[in-house]
């Protein structure tokens, strides 16, 4: 699908084709943009769970193309869908029993956990091994970019709260790294 000459349609003709006539080919091609990155921030919230991410991208395509009413384009569309791909991997925390809330004091840790010299460490290993508050303020600033309001939004904590989650995931994640694991690379 392609806009005016040559160009490829942008996100806002692609979400307009679809809203207007259910265009296939409009979702194809914002599936096939969207989904790798929508895909690898759903794995990582979920702590490396890739099948139930998987899973959970595909019910985030489904309340996202059932909400385009909803989008504005006020956002990007794929901060849109991070937005809904995050609030759908909450509700699978909830569902398995992960989800513990992002105001609760964090408990004390007993130390980086015990891995062999074989395993090698890179952010996917890190992110697997932070609490979950933690994990989704490193994710949502560190990696995609949202200000600490936006996570603020984003969570419904408060702004003060996502700088301390983040502090807490940095100096959890050093302590990863200076626990004698060795790095990738």
């Amino acid at each position: 699908m392609h806009g005016i000459g040559r160009d490829p349609a942008t996100d806002q003709q692609l979400v307009d084709a679809l809203r207007e006539g259910g265009s296939e080919a409009a979702f194809r091609e914002l599936y096939r943009r969207h989904t790798p990155r929508l895909l690898q921030f759903v794995t990582r919230v979920l702590g490396g769970l890739v099948e139930d991410a998987e899973d959970v991208v595909q019910e985030t395509w489904v309340k996202a193309v059932g909400g385009l009413s909803r989008f504005r384009g006020e956002a990007s569309l794929g901060t849109w869908l991070t937005g809904i791909g995050l609030n759908t991997a909450r509700m699978h925390l909830r569902r398995l029993g992960r989800w513990r809330g992002f105001l609760e004091a964090m408990e004390p840790e007993s130390g980086p956990p015990a891995l062999s010299h074989e395993e090698r460490m890179d952010l996917e290993c890190v992110l697997a091994y932070l609490p979950d508050g933690q994990r989704l303020v490193l994710l949502l600033h560190d990696l995609e970019g949202y200000t600490h309001g936006e996570i603020g939004e984003l969570l419904g904590i408060a702004e003060g709260t996502s700088k301390s989650q983040l502090s807490a995931a940095r100096k959890r994640a050093q302590a990863l790294y200076d626990g004698g694991v060795p790095r990738a690379g």
